[in-house]
């Protein structure tokens, strides 16, 4: 009976040990240092090349018509940007991310999302492009932005109607630092079916991430635009 007791201990502490292993396996799978790492590792199958090499060619061959690779011309499509898109989404655990040229054509590309009537809550102090962004394409296309104070939550409620669309932050805004309870107005969003747009304007990715704890978001969109000292700008989709 002691041995069998034995027995089973030794089974039951094996399956504990091999389930403790597993988690610290994924946690370090996960480890944004680990991610970063290994960014772009050994998927290029043409050559084996251990790290992602930079795709500088203007244009893609095919090998007959309408056999494409997936890439044609760089402008619509290029490996490395790729690579640094699946990247940014699998470090901020987002469904997709796209790379831009600059801040304000990530802004354009969700603008486009809207039509002639919507309506989109924004922060009153805000970053000097986006404003005259704003401004023009209210004159242009009849979207109709409130510019207020979104640290104010009442404010962000009492500005939501039946046309609203979205609430876009700045935060900390663009230039007087102001700050909004992202999780807060995550959650508001949440309850009325609105999208979220975030442009943190001055923190980088990571800190924009550890500085804020995003309220849950189950089947509702949010759109969070990355901006810096970088070469690169970007936009994470989560759905």
């Amino acid at each position: 009976m002691y041995k069998t007791f034995l027995f089973f201990k030794k089974v039951f502490c094996f399956f504990l040990f091999d389930f403790k292993e597993e988690k610290e396996r994924r946690k370090l799978k996960n480890h944004i240092d680990t991610l970063l790492v290994q960014a772009g590792n050994r998927k290029d199958p043409g050559t084996g090349a251990v790290s992602l090499p930079i795709h500088l060619t203007t244009a893609y061959a095919h090998k007959g018509i309408g056999e494409s690779t997936g890439y044609d011309y760089s402008r619509t499509g290029n490996p490395t940007r790729t690579t640094l898109e699946e990247t940014l989404a699998e470090l901020e655990e987002g469904e997709r991310g796209f790379a831009f040229s600059s801040g304000m054509a990530a802004i354009q590309a969700v603008l486009n999302l809207f039509v002639s009537g919507d309506e989109l809550i924004v922060s009153k102090d805000l970053y000097g492009g986006s404003y005259r962004l704003f401004v023009q394409y209210e004159a242009q296309y009849g979207i109709k932005f409130h510019f207020i104070d979104t640290s104010d939550i009442g404010a962000i409620k009492g500005k939501i109607s039946a046309d609203t669309r979205a609430i876009f932050l700045e935060s900390p805004t663009n230039p007087l630092m102001n700050e909004a309870s992202i999780s807060e107005v995550a959650d508001i969003a949440k309850e009325r079916g609105l999208l979220l747009i975030v442009d943190n304007t001055f923190y980088t990715p990571v800190a924009a991430e550890t500085h804020y704890q995003w309220g849950g978001y189950g089947d509702s969109q949010r759109y969070e635009i990355f901006r810096g000292d970088t070469m690169m700008y970007w936009l994470a989709l989560w759905s």
